[in-house]
């Protein structure tokens, strides 16, 4: 199966499935999942970038609008990878209707500054069942600019000494922590939330500062709406565990900066904010994480 274009209105007669017209001017490339055994179910289309040379960007970051409307709407993900070898690395992702409107992304690839050779590719999955039809998923003005992840001025500042750490699902064992002000420090095994009521757009980015007095099985977080574990909620940064999305799992030492687009994997109303220090050996390990700053469409953790 492959992407199709140039769509327009003529491309989507049917209701309830696919835009009526581009999100710029009057043409997008789509993926038509009607036609039982060709179109769906469970079809894959993959669009594969040119090798794109990012030598002279510091912050880059891939702009484009999707439209994913229908009862069977299955994926849409965006991978990335350089040198045009080794694995794709997932840097977007949604699942399911996103609505009758274009909606539009903007992912950071801060990850991939400074490489002479970078590919992405769009991949997406049509529906299955009686309705797998109603599945078609459209992309649309897509362009990569040098932005800069910069949080806006206005920002309340998040004192830990406001909140209540309270206990994660059942994950929770043979830990301790202490927070002051700005900071935060896990002892052993424990996870910990804050009640935090947010709704994670598209744009929502968290961005914080990590050390580790050693390495544990996971250390990171994330966003929840309830006590159970999600693990495609998770960011983990840290640890000799295989769990969560992994994409920035690089600290080796010292005090690293994360700058993390939550809104690229996942959106919706959430009620807690999880932090991770899951350490079954049970040896001490204290993860700092200094938060300083919150604000809708954004985190800051400096």
């Amino acid at each position: 199966m492959i992407w199709t274009g140039p769509g327009d209105s003529a491309a989507h007669p049917l209701l309830g499935t696919g835009p009526s017209s581009g999100a710029d001017g009057n043409f997008y490339l789509y993926v038509e999942a009607s036609g039982d055994g060709t179109g769906f179910p469970n079809k894959r289309a993959i669009l594969n970038s040119p090798c794109l040379d990012f030598s002279a960007l510091d912050t880059p970051t891939l702009v484009f609008q999707y439209h994913m409307q229908g009862t069977a709407i299955e994926t849409l993900d965006v991978e990335a990878r350089t040198n045009n070898t080794g694995e794709w690395v997932p840097v977007f992702n949604r699942t399911g209707t996103q609505g009758a409107n274009w909606n539009q992304a903007s992912i950071a690839l801060s990850a991939f500054a400074g490489e002479a050779s970078v590919q992405l590719r769009f991949n997406a999955v049509t529906g299955s069942g009686s309705s797998g039809w109603q599945s078609d998923i459209a992309i649309d003005a897509i362009h990569i600019q040098n932005d800069t992840v910069t949080p806006p001025s206005t920002c309340d500042s998040i004192n830990f000494d406001a909140f209540q750490l309270l206990s994660f699902s059942n994950q929770d064992a043979a830990g301790n922590y202490t927070a002051s002000g700005t900071t935060l420090a896990l002892q052993n095994n424990t996870w910990k939330y804050i009640p935090l009521n947010y709704t994670v757009t598209p744009n929502t980015v968290i961005a914080f500062d990590f050390s580790s007095t050693s390495e544990g099985e996971i250390h990171g977080l994330g966003f929840e709406n309830d006590n159970t574990l999600s693990s495609t909620r998770y960011f983990k940064v840290h640890g000799n565990q295989n769990y969560g999305v992994t994409n920035y799992n690089n600290y080796v030492s010292g005090t690293k900066n994360y700058i993390i687009p939550v809104g690229a994997f996942y959106t919706g109303n959430m009620d807690r904010l999880v932090f991770i220090n899951d350490n079954d050996a049970g040896s001490e390990i204290t993860p700092l994480f200094p938060m300083s700053k919150f604000m809708k469409d954004r985190v800051e953790v400096l």
